[in-house]
């Protein structure tokens, strides 16, 4: 018969036992399907715990019916056994932590073996741990998905309704969000930083003047180039006075990131200007010459800058605006640089923005409103906005 089992954490899955199986071998299936040992585990049937003896016949558990299996404490009289399945537990992706403790309680107890799904037990009469493995991480993914389905779809609704679609689909969305999340938290930590400017110490002043005077200078450098974003090439605006790296909702809905753009990390982005920022991608996939990197990218409800390399990333990178070579080199990254583009290689609307700054414009189409600037980093007695104008047209002009 089947039952169903419902764990202490929410997850769901089923298993297939003789109405003439005892207590006892229904819990070594339910420790091998779980981790949990046991002389930990408490079984429900009905409001009522299963007797530690018996049949479940005899408990009068029949098919289709639900347990619902609970930890308890290990009793103070098996601190041996206890201290023996407990490397049995699971890691996150539902293999083992110690799949040879299983398999050496499975030599010993073979009634236990004979109840386990067929997939398990052919990977155990093997030996093989990675054949053991595979099939406990394909026993998560399994319950995993039987979970998903029980949470999305509710009882008496068409899996193939429009709604139950939709709940289906921002459910893998998300999943793929926090994915893309734990990765960049475990492989690039580096891109939750704060980002800091990039300031220089100068003395202003003129030749007549009997003193100069110490400010601090934001050094701030636009140049464009080449990318090859998740397979979709597009011109980079490499800005070293925006502090994150960003990208347009349209941008990233071509280039595929909006699947991985994590909502949680709304805000707004103030420049030139400001833009509605619609969230973040943590780890987006970047192609630099012939080298593969990644980058992280905040997306702007904005379309006027298609794509602009920031601050964070051009120190991620250790990079270098080698204006003498007219390229952009990746410190980072052995022998990888990129070529500036030149005004007729630019896409067309790159084009008039780089006419209408070089011509002081600072209207529709001029420079890209979403640089981030940090507070107070404007000359003295002006506005944030208008010092980074004043900044980028001083150096086109230048």
């Amino acid at each position: 018969m089947q039952l169903t089992v419902s764990t202490h954490d929410d997850k769901v899955f089923t298993i297939e036992v003789d109405a003439g199986t005892d207590t006892g071998t229904l819990q070594a299936i339910l420790e091998a399907e779980t981790g949990l040992p046991v002389e930990q585990q408490a079984v429900f049937h009905n409001g009522k715990l299963l007797p530690s003896s018996g049949t479940l016949q005899a408990a009068q558990v029949q098919d289709n019916d639900l347990l619902m299996l609970q930890p308890q404490p290990a009793a103070h009289a098996q601190p041996q056994q206890t201290q023996q399945t407990q490397p049995m537990a699971r890691n996150r992706d539902g293999t083992l932590q110690n799949p040879q403790a299983f398999l050496d309680s499975c030599l010993s107890n073979p009634a236990a073996v004979a109840q386990l799904p067929p997939n398990l037990r052919d990977a155990v009469s093997s030996g093989n741990i990675d054949s053991v493995q595979g099939v406990f991480r394909q026993l998560q993914r399994e319950a995993e998905q039987r979970q998903m389905e029980a949470q999305l779809i509710r009882p008496g609704e068409d899996p193939m309704d429009l709604e139950v679609q939709a709940r289906i689909a921002e459910y893998i969305r998300q999943k793929n969000v926090e994915e893309n999340f734990e990765a960049a938290m475990e492989f690039n930590p580096e891109v939750f930083a704060q980002v800091t400017m990039l300031y220089v110490t100068m003395d202003v002043g003129t030749s007549q003047c009997l003193h100069n005077m110490t400010q601090m200078a934001l050094v701030n450098l636009f140049c464009i180039l080449t990318y090859a974003v998740n397979g979709n090439k597009m011109a980079a605006f490499i800005d070293s006075g925006a502090q994150s790296t960003i990208m347009s909702a349209k941008s990233a809905d071509q280039c595929n990131l909006l699947r991985l753009m994590d909502t949680r990390y709304q805000g707004i982005a103030k420049g030139v200007g400001t833009s509605k920022i619609l969230g973040r991608v943590h780890q987006a996939p970047l192609k630099v010459g012939s080298q593969h990197v990644s980058a992280s990218i905040t997306i702007l409800e904005d379309d006027s800058m298609p794509f602009l390399f920031g601050l964070d990333m051009l120190r991620r990178y250790q990079c270098c605006i080698d204006l003498h070579k007219n390229v952009l080199r990746f410190g980072s990254i052995s022998n990888a640089e990129l070529p500036f583009l030149a005004e007729h290689e630019l896409p067309a609307k790159l084009r008039r923005v780089s006419s209408d700054v070089a011509a002081g414009g600072v209207g529709e189409g001029s420079a890209p409103g979403p640089a981030t600037l940090p507070h107070g980093s404007g000359a003295p007695g002006q506005p944030q906005s208008d010092c980074s104008v004043w900044l980028m047209t001083a150096f086109v002009q230048i």
